[in-house]
């Protein structure tokens, strides 16, 4: 069965119209946890739609970690071991529902599968995927098995770190697991479009997706932190609409804040907080407040304009953010660091 509905899309104005698209962001972060000011500083700067993020090195209780404002977060951590892992952050109105008929049953993989919608009702699988180097062949074919299931479901995008050395000009692998990757490829009449070196002179990152001119304007970026993986945007293109560019936010004026404060005094909190972590009671709270808010707080319709309610976000950090853009193109461009 289907997992839970995160609860449509950014829309740029083209002439008389709106285009309607996503814009992702991919990423293998090598540990998340000391990188997340700058991840949340790329998501505000850029105006991510989606994120997937690959090796988060999360585990049990972190979900501190990845509660970026704006976002709901799926993840699945590794359950033996350390490092691995992987995360989706999605855009709250992006209507979202968590695929867990996609995913092994038989095997742990570090996979998530998500399918999205737009307004007019088009569906497509999104999935975060990583393949742990030197990990056995029985984990590389289920992983294969999850890839051809989400290509039968229909549209699908998948990204992530496969450690697949694979010569994707002339589809030719170094092995037998790499073959049968490229046969996976091939049965689900996906196509790969990164091209560029992920993470030296290797193209380990990748995006491949089963539907003809749906992803647009896919480019590889400098790294995250110290991380030894290039970054991966890219656009999920979606049909345009005659709409109007507006988002849904909060109209805090007309608000029945003293039905919010009856349900809240109703609560049974030490019932409902015995015996729990801080972390644990803190996410409950949050929960129930979230809900009392969508429930006694209207929404209403104003113009898209991005709104930094980070306030340690200041003009001279994004600044560097793009300085540090400018500066990894320069040197991409002519192959020398010093530059």
């Amino acid at each position: 069965m289907y997992g839970d509905k995160l609860k449509v899309v950014q829309k740029e104005k083209v002439g008389n119209k709106c285009q309607t698209y996503l814009k992702v962001l991919y990423l293998n972060a090598r540990s998340i946890r000391n990188k997340i000011d700058e991840l949340t500083v790329q998501i505000i700067t850029y105006g991510y739609d989606i994120v997937a993020i690959t090796e988060t090195w999360l585990q049990g209780d972190q979900d501190w970690e990845l509660d970026i404002q704006g976002y709901s977060t799926i993840r699945r951590d590794r359950q033996e071991g350390k490092g691995g892992g992987v995360a989706m952050l999605i855009k709250q109105g992006i209507t979202a529902i968590k695929r867990n008929d996609i995913g092994s049953k038989d095997q742990d993989n570090e996979t998530i599968w998500v399918e999205i919608r737009n307004s007019k009702g088009k569906k497509a699988v999104v999935g975060v995927v990583y393949r742990p180097p030197n990990s056995c062949n029985s984990v590389g074919r289920s992983i294969n098995q999850e890839i051809v299931g989400a290509c039968n479901k229909g549209t699908a995008i998948i990204m992530g770190d496969f450690n697949s050395h694979i010569d994707w000009t002339n589809q030719v692998g170094h092995g037998s697991l790499e073959e049968e990757f490229i046969e996976c490829i091939r049965d689900g009449f996906l196509e790969q479009y990164v091209t560029e070196p992920t993470r030296g002179q290797a193209v380990l990152d990748l995006v491949p997706c089963n539907e003809t001119e749906l992803l647009k304007n896919v480019l590889v970026k400098d790294p995250l932190g110290m991380s030894d993986h290039n970054m991966v945007e890219f656009h999920i293109q979606l049909e345009d609409e005659r709409v109007g560019s507006q988002t849904s936010v909060l109209s805090l004026n007309k608000g029945d804040y003293d039905g919010m404060r009856a349900e809240l005094l109703k609560m049974d909190w030490e019932n409902k907080l015995k015996g729990r972590s801080v972390l644990d009671q803190w996410c409950i709270f949050k929960e129930l407040f979230y809900n009392y808010q969508e429930k006694y707080i209207p929404l209403k319709k104003k113009g898209c304009k991005r709104n930094n309610s980070y306030l340690w976000l200041s003009k001279e950090i994004k600044q560097s953010i793009r300085l540090k853009r400018k500066l990894y193109k320069v040197a991409k461009s002519t192959g020398k660091i010093e530059d």
